[in-house]
């Protein structure tokens, strides 16, 4: 993988001499040259030389806002994972996860993932996808059976590892929707399933370091299957803590649950701190 910024690009073409198009614009006389050579003898070469447009580049935590029209066709995304390329023994897992929600009521857009390879993913080629209605989420993990680290015949994402991601729409209409990739690094809280009417008591032993800036944060799941009126109690044994809650449902599917769990009162529906002193 080669990983060129414009600033790098300018510095490398320091020097080279300028020319004036015929609408007045400057440009600069410089050429990118990349040269490929097949270092194995037995076997036939095959390659894909493929160069992305640095705007449409996704970056950690950084969402991006798009509109996009014309039912069945795609607008791309990319980035490179370095988490993946840098995995070692020692720190070995990474994670992505690329989740999209909709800002225009009563529009859809679907998600599509390929790796590895630079191909442009399509509904009839790719490795990951999503086609929920309304958010869809996709998860890379190096635990997943496509990857070297936990399948030793499958891709080696350390020779160098780009994510290409897919908007499909699925109306004539332009519409906007919103996109946002995490990673690589693992998230920091794990996420447990709740069952209805037995209770889940979690406990956590005495931690200098734990503070609240550098809290230890547990997230619950629970489906309302019965799509019934329920009743969630918390409460705090002992110490102190804060709760936040949200909800996903049919009627608020726009939104998507990985970019809503609840970690602050900004982004919860519901919030309270509690403490077992009285």
């Amino acid at each position: 993988m080669i990983d060129i910024c414009q600033e790098k690009l300018l510095q490398a073409c320091k020097g080279t001499s300028s020319s004036s198009s015929a609408n007045g614009a400057t440009t600069t006389d410089c050429s990118l040259q990349i040269s490929l050579t097949s270092t194995v003898e037995e076997l036939d070469a095959s390659m894909r030389l493929r160069v992305f447009n640095g705007t449409n580049k996704l970056y950690p935590e950084k969402p991006v806002h798009g509109t996009h029209a014309g039912k069945g066709a795609f607008k791309y995304y990319w980035f490179l994972s370095t988490g993946a390329m840098d995995a070692t023994e020692t720190q070995a897992i990474w994670q992505h996860t690329i989740a999209m929600g909709i800002k225009t009521k009563g529009s859809d857009f679907d998600l599509y993932v390929s790796v590895m390879d630079g191909r442009y993913p399509t509904e009839h080629d790719f490795d990951f996808s999503s086609t929920n209605f309304g958010a869809d989420s996709v998860f890379l993990s190096s635990d997943d059976p496509m990857f070297r680290r936990s399948n030793p015949h499958s891709w080696n994402p350390a020779v160098g590892m780009v994510v290409v991601v897919g908007v499909k729409s699925l109306q004539e209409e332009e519409a906007e929707f919103s996109l946002v990739m995490n990673g690589p690094n693992v998230v920091k809280y794990e996420i447990a399933e709740l069952a209805t009417n037995l209770a889940e008591i979690y406990s956590l032993p005495a931690d200098a370091a734990r503070s609240s800036d550098n809290p230890q944060i547990k997230v619950f799941k629970w489906y309302n299957w019965g799509h019934g009126n329920f009743k969630t109690e918390v409460k705090a044994l002992s110490g102190t803590a804060n709760f936040y809650m949200n909800t996903i449902s049919e009627t608020r599917y726009q939104e998507n649950a990985y970019s809503a769990v609840g970690l602050n009162a900004e982004n919860s529906q519901w919030d309270i701190k509690l403490s077992s002193e009285p």
